[in-house]
């Protein structure tokens, strides 16, 4: 068995986004008219790394409030908001740094990973065309350590015309999140060579921008399910 930093004396799990997951989920889905594709490809046990496209402010509320048991890593910025960060902090989400290492947000993924939960990263970093084009190399890292599997998702819809960076698609609207095959990661001991890091970063990268690819013609804005 692989060991991990120790990460003990941090906590992990986020009771009060627990409870605010169901009616949250009730609300999207009341507002928009999402479309799960392939949820039978999660794993249903163990830590998950989600690593989700990134198109639209909906984005990140919209993943936390749909994937059950997760935590998300959210850019560091969004605290400068006093209020806003202190309510993201008691949903648990995990504050990055995105421009440098972050040792701290790294410790609290693996922590989180540690203990059983799903993590939900947005591996570009920023919102785009959500086409896996850059990848950060922090998800590779993340399942190197804890021997987490990662699991690609797209979601489709929602950013108006699929890449307005500050757009929300009307009510009504359709709304697609379809997960890939889990990728399977291999826990490796320190140390951990850049070159390993890179060479699965552009592994993950390839498979979550194929399966972005494949998701848009399946199921792209409007058609049926």
């Amino acid at each position: 068995m692989v060991s991990l930093p120790d990460t003990s004396m941090l906590r992990t799990g986020a009771p009060l986004a627990d409870r605010l997951r169901p009616p949250l989920n009730w609300l999207i889905r009341r507002v928009w008219r999402v479309r799960d594709h392939h949820l039978d490809r999660v794993p249903t046990d163990g830590p998950v790394i989600f690593a989700i496209n990134h198109v639209g402010l909906l984005d990140g509320p919209m993943a936390v409030a749909l994937i059950s048991d997760s935590q998300a890593m959210a850019k560091m910025e969004l605290w400068k908001n006093k209020a806003l960060g202190r309510l993201l902090t008691a949903l648990g989400q995990i504050p990055v740094d995105r421009w440098q290492t972050d040792t701290g947000a790294i410790r609290q993924c693996i922590a989180l990973l540690r203990d059983g939960h799903r993590l939900v990263i947005f591996p570009e970093s920023h919102r785009g065309k959500g086409d896996f084009e850059n990848f950060k190399r922090g998800t590779a890292y993340l399942a190197m350590v804890t021997g987490a599997p990662v699991v690609p998702v797209a979601l489709v819809g929602t950013a108006v015309g699929g890449t307005g960076l500050k757009s929300i698609p009307g009510p009504g609207q359709f709304i697609d999140v379809v997960y890939g095959r889990a990728i399977a990661v291999e826990a490796q001991e320190w140390p951990r060579t850049a070159g390993e890091v890179t060479e699965l970063t552009e592994r993950l990268r390839t498979i979550c921008a194929q399966h972005v690819q494949q998701a848009r013609r399946e199921c792209g804005p409007g058609t049926a399910p």
